[in-house]
């Protein structure tokens, strides 16, 4: 595809502006003015909610990078330190953001007295918003790269500084899923449903919950045809082997149908004690 929009920027050869770094500011931009403009229909602090969420990114950005360098230890192991740090080549694992920006955005919220489980619903719109543009950045920078297909929306990759040619060779110039197309649809689906729910909720964490569960669902079964062996491996029988993010989605699935039947209960408490006060 494009890993750079500029490669060698005003004739220096070390500033080259990347693609995958390009759109992740793009997700930054679109994540926080949907953060903001639903702050204000849900009577939160925008500017507040807008600062959260810039802390989120970066929370996010560190977590979703350390569990990609975990997952992918043997390769960083002997490599040179500043290896760890080269974002613009992909090596984000979204699920690692989620796990770092979940219980600091908790902690955040709970620390400054701000309503916890609305302000998450929020946040969790905008975020899975930010994702769907994220997403076409490992399009143009050739990560996140899919199985070999027939289908006619197939897609194959030619220039040499993309990772699937990197990691491939020619392999890469044959028809293969466009998995981050399909993630990006995943997101800006699950964002048109959560804005929907968000204005029909029966109870805050509703949203943040459902979200978190369509996701779980809808990345576990995208995992089955992603072709990068980047990502990692779980063996689970001796014969098969998912991977790192389907084992991470079935207990954030777990998470979300827990937080879902609790706090659903607690709204069902409340109002029964309101109706009989």
């Amino acid at each position: 595809m494009m890993p750079y929009i500029w490669k060698d920027a005003f004739g220096i050869k070390w500033l080259d502006i990347h693609s995958y770094g390009a759109m992740a500011v793009v997700a930054l931009l679109m994540s926080t003015w949907l953060i903001s403009r639903e702050s204000r229909k849900a009577g939160y602090d925008p500017d507040r909610m807008f600062n959260l969420a810039v802390l989120l990114f970066v929370v996010g950005l560190v977590g979703a990078r350390l569990l990609y360098v975990i997952v992918n230890w043997s390769r960083y192991r002997d490599a040179p330190a500043a290896d760890v740090f080269k974002l613009w080549e992909g090596g984000l694992v979204w699920y690692g953001g989620i796990l770092a920006a979940v219980p600091f955005a908790l902690l955040y919220l709970a620390k400054r007295r701000m309503p916890i489980w609305g302000a998450t619903d929020v946040l969790y719109i905008g975020c899975i918003f930010g994702l769907a543009f994220a997403r076409w950045g490992c399009l143009l920078a050739g990560c996140c790269y899919g199985q070999p297909c027939d289908l006619p929306w197939a897609i194959s990759y030619h220039n040499a500084d993309s990772v699937v040619v990197r990691e491939i060779g020619e392999a890469a110039a044959q028809h293969l899923h466009p998995t981050p197309i399909y993630a990006s649809l995943l997101a800006f689906t699950i964002t048109g449903i959560l804005i929907w729910l968000q204005r029909r909720k029966r109870f805050d964490g509703q949203v943040f919950a459902v979200g978190l569960g369509l996701y779980a669902i809808g990345r576990f079964l995208i995992e089955f045809i992603r072709g990068d062996r980047a990502r990692g491996f779980v063996d689970v029988s001796g014969q098969t082997a998912v991977s790192t993010s389907q084992m991470i989605g079935i207990a954030v699935f777990a998470f979300a149908v827990l937080i879902y039947a609790l706090l659903s209960r607690r709204a069902r408490r409340q109002a029964a004690a309101s109706e009989q006060g």
